[in-house]
């Protein structure tokens, strides 16, 4: 299916956003491109239904093909509703990645406390191997477009969406080392904030690169440095 015109490029304006932007340049200013405007919120079970259709549908058109391909005449054909119905919680194809980013950080989120629950009474090594398998488990679930959506992080402006799914891990991460007897205050903080940002880093180069490394072993690797670390400072502090 052929894309319209106002879906060739990123940044395209829908009718009613070109119509605001000449009533802003006719009053003397410059007009901003179009950005990945907040969707509304489905208010019933149908649309519910409608919108997760519609993110399946994006996950299947980028794995399929990749940027290039993205449209939402092609989501919507794939979910199988009509383009309309589309617009009425997606504006454009950058909301949808943007919805998608939302969708991936709350898997994200969701890891980190129910490890450290599952861990309670078990040593430090058992809980950061937890941590570390249970997120390979989320990227390879998103394996398939995590390289595209990393690409769209500017386009669908979701920078602030990575920094606080981020800040909400160091949180946890924070009253877990906390938990474990590791440290306490801002060292358990600033261990956290190591840890997360390390996992966050480690996890996007294993996404990025595909094959090219065996991902349990990059994880297990990691999880013995950040092991051998946190028993420097237990042993540090018993003497």
């Amino acid at each position: 299916m052929r894309a319209s015109a106002r879906e060739k490029t990123w940044g395209a304006t829908q009718p009613q956003q070109r119509h605001y932007h000449h009533r802003v340049a006719r009053r003397g200013r410059i007009a901003k491109p179009a950005a990945p405007l907040p969707r509304r919120a489905p208010q019933t079970a149908t649309g519910t239904d409608i919108v997760d259709l519609l993110l399946v549908a994006a996950e299947r058109v980028l794995a399929e093909h990749g940027l290039a391909g993205l449209t939402t005449n092609r989501c919507a054909k794939v979910a199988g509703v009509s383009v309309g119905s589309l617009y009425q919680y997606f504006p454009n194809k950058e909301a949808i990645v943007r919805a998608l980013h939302e969708r991936y950080s709350k898997q994200y989120v969701a890891v980190l406390p129910r490890v450290i629950g599952e861990s309670a009474g078990q040593p430090f090594s058992v809980l950061a191997q937890r941590i570390a398998d249970g997120y390979l488990d989320v990227i390879h679930s998103q394996a398939p477009i995590h390289r595209v959506l990393w690409e769209l992080r500017s386009a669908a402006d979701i920078h602030a969406l990575i920094d606080q799914t981020l800040s909400t891990l160091i949180d946890v991460a924070t009253l877990g080392i906390q938990q474990f007897g590791v440290a306490s205050g801002e060292k358990a903080r600033a261990i956290a904030f190591v840890m997360v940002h390390g996992v966050d880093g480690v996890g996007n180069a294993i996404a990025q690169r595909g094959p090219d490394f065996d991902a349990r072993l990059i994880a297990r690797s990691f999880v013995e440095m950040v092991t051998a670390y946190v028993d420097s400072l237990q042993n540090a502090t018993r003497k």
